[in-house]
């Protein structure tokens, strides 16, 4: 760990003395986005952490420690040179040229540093606590946040005005505008359950999570809502059986960051262990249900939009074959 921390003191010092601070932010308490300037030089923009950061030019090379985001970035046209390492994501082919940097929970910051990046995008939660050693290199830092559909939104908008592309930003949110993915109101209720981790720790997702949000556009209703939060991870609870066994879901999700099948295998022997359980709805009806990965074991991005429709058809299918 020493020898961590003297790495980074010996390249903060390096740029310290070389290159002069880019970008200055302040704390604040607002988590609105409000964008001045048109994108090009001068733009100061207020991030998903209330930080407002100024820009002196349009950044031209990104560094993003938030896959989601470089998927945005990418999509309106900016240059990502550098990506988190992720594990059962899907990589766009055009950002599998981009270097890792590490994780938000790791950051490699000499990765991060030899790539010269004009910004570098971080998580609101995760990345806040390195914002102090980006500037003493600096590096201009945004941090956003992905835990609902309108999160997503806002993201792409801030980052059509940061990188003065608001034209391909517009085409972007109207292809995701929830009303022109004409989602059907349910035909009757449906109660469900997202369980989220491993097969050792198994989550409940709760309405505030980007897939609990999901659900609710998609009509469904959550039973986790009113579980209490775990302390690290706000937008899930402990998986309660017993709130399980009462509310009796019609169909159980299944996100996993590993195997997703392992996953289901141990929500299924949870229930074969007590009796009662073998004759919940979403079980007699064969109603577990895998998430694909690629859209829902993180923030999608740009792929949102298919995400709520995925959701929406399932919900809607078990809506209209009744329980």
């Amino acid at each position: 760990m020493r020898d961590i921390v003297m790495r980074r003191l010996r390249v903060s010092l390096f740029f310290l003395l070389f290159i002069p601070l880019a970008a200055c932010t302040t704390s604040g308490e607002t988590a609105t986005l409000p964008v001045t300037g048109d994108g090009g030089a001068g733009v100061t923009v207020t991030d998903f952490a209330g930080r407002e950061v100024g820009l002196e030019q349009t950044p031209r090379r990104l560094v993003s420690l938030v896959q989601a985001d470089a998927e945005i970035v990418q999509a309106l046209g900016g240059e990502v040179v550098g990506r988190p390492t992720v594990q059962n994501q899907q990589v766009s082919e055009a950002l599998q040229g981009a270097e890792e940097v590490g994780t938000a929970h790791d950051i490699d910051f000499e990765k991060v540093v030899s790539l010269q990046p004009d910004l570098v995008i971080g998580h609101a939660e995760l990345n806040r606590k390195d914002v102090d050693m980006f500037a003493s290199l600096g590096i201009p830092v945004v941090l956003t946040s992905g835990n609902s559909y309108d999160d997503v939104l806002q993201a792409v908008e801030l980052y059509g005005r940061i990188l003065g592309k608001e034209e391909q930003a517009g085409e972007l949110l109207a292809s995701l505008d929830v009303d022109q993915l004409e989602l059907t109101p349910l035909a009757e209720e449906v109660k469900a359950l997202i369980i989220f981790g491993s097969a050792d720790t198994m989550m409940a997702a709760l309405p505030s999570s980007l897939s609990g949000d999901l659900l609710a556009l998609a009509g469904g209703l959550n039973i986790a809502e009113g579980l209490p939060q775990i302390e690290h991870y706000p937008q899930y609870a402990q998986l309660s059986m017993e709130r399980v066994l009462e509310a009796d879901p019609d169909i159980v999700y299944f996100i996993a960051h590993g195997d997703a099948e392992a996953v289901k295998e141990q929500f299924e022997a949870e229930v074969k262990s007590n009796s009662s359980w073998q004759h919940l709805q979403a079980v007699e009806q064969g109603r577990l249900v895998i998430l694909p990965p690629e859209l829902f074991s993180s923030n999608p991005g740009p792929r949102i939009g298919e995400a709520l429709q995925f959701i929406h058809e399932s919900v809607t299918a078990v809506a209209e074959k009744g329980r």
